[in-house]
C-alpha cells in the first residue's frame, strides 16, 4: 500500500478490501534465484546463498527473502491469494462479487500458476535437505512467521 501511494497520490485505499498474493519461501527465493540469474548482468547465487535466503538483486547487492519480506510487514491486507492456491483461493474471494464467471477464470488460473520461461528444475528436493530447508526458515523467521499465519505451517521435506 505505501509503494502504491508513493506512486499513485490519488489512491486511497480506505473502504477497499486488501488482498495480496504471497508465495511459499523456498518457491519464492528459487524463483527469485532464477530471475536474476537470467538476466543481465547475470548475477548467480551461490548454494550457500540460496540456503541462507540470499539472493542478488540487479544491481548485485545482496538482499534476503527476510528483509524483503519485512517492507511488505504492517500493510493492511484482508485476504490473501496463495500462488500454489491460486485458483480455489481466487474462487473463494471474488465468486461472490462477480459470480460464475470466477470458476471458468480458476480454470485458467490453474494452467498458469508457476508458468515461468524459465527453464530450472522446480523440484525443492533438488536444491535442499530437509536440514537446509529448516535451516533456510530459521534464516528468515519473519517468512516463517508469515507463512504458518497464512498456510497454517512452513514447507518441510
Amino acid at each position: 500500500m505505501r509503494r502504491r501511494t508513493q506512486r499513485d497520490a490519488g489512491f486511497d485505499p480506505t473502504g477497499k478490501v486488501v488482498i495480496s498474493g504471497v508465495r511459499r519461501l523456498p518457491w519464492w527465493l528459487l524463483s527469485r534465484v532464477h530471475y536474476e540469474a537470467s538476466r543481465r548482468p547475470f548475477h548467480c547465487a551461490s548454494r550457500e546463498m540460496l540456503c541462507r535466503g540470499e539472493f542478488y538483486e540487479n544491481n548485485g547487492r545482496v538482499n534476503q527473502a527476510d528483509a524483503y519480506m519485512t517492507q511488505f510487514s504492517g500493510e493492511p491486507v484482508d485476504r490473501w491469494l496463495r500462488l500454489e492456491n491460486m485458483a480455489e483461493d481466487f474462487i473463494s474471494h471474488f465468486e461472490g462479487l462477480l459470480g460464475p464467471r470466477v470458476r471458468t477464470a480458476a480454470r485458467k488460473l490453474r494452467k498458469a500458476v508457476n508458468a515461468t520461461r524459465l527453464d530450472y528444475v522446480k523440484s525443492l528436493d533438488f536444491y535442499f535437505t530437509p536440514k537446509e530447508l529448516d535451516a533456510l526458515y530459521g534464516a528468515n523467521p519473519a517468512w516463517a512467521i508469515m507463512e504458518e499465519r497464512i498456510y497454517g505451517d512452513i514447507l518441510r521435506l
